[in-house]
């Protein structure tokens, strides 16, 4: 269980944090979704994140790309398949794009 191990290694939000914005990512890079945005919209409204992050995608961009990456790399030590390594956000590391930056002409 991804969540669960989150969880475990976050000891609180910040692991459900990185489960959400590992999805995001993954939801962006095969158009599931099409902007940064219209996620932030549905963590907000539809599943509960915290309104003051504006959204997780948000979120994600306003910890930055190698905070995400560290949390990433000890989950895919414990899970390697559930925590793939996400191109886009190397891509964003590589780079230095926002999530924002995504599905915007």
């Amino acid at each position: 269980m991804p969540i669960r191990s989150a969880l475990v290694l976050g000891g609180g939000p910040t692991g459900v944090d990185i489960a959400m914005i590992h999805e995001g990512a993954l939801m962006l890079a095969d158009g599931t979704a099409r902007t940064a945005a219209d996620i932030d919209l549905v963590s907000v409204a539809g599943l509960g994140f915290p309104s003051d992050r504006v959204g997780v995608m948000a979120y994600g961009d306003a910890r930055g790309m190698s905070w995400i990456t560290e949390r990433l790399d000890v989950l895919s030590g414990r899970d390697l398949i559930a925590w793939s390594d996400s191109p886009l956000i190397a891509d964003c590391g590589r780079t230095g794009r926002r999530f924002a930056d995504w599905g915007k002409a």
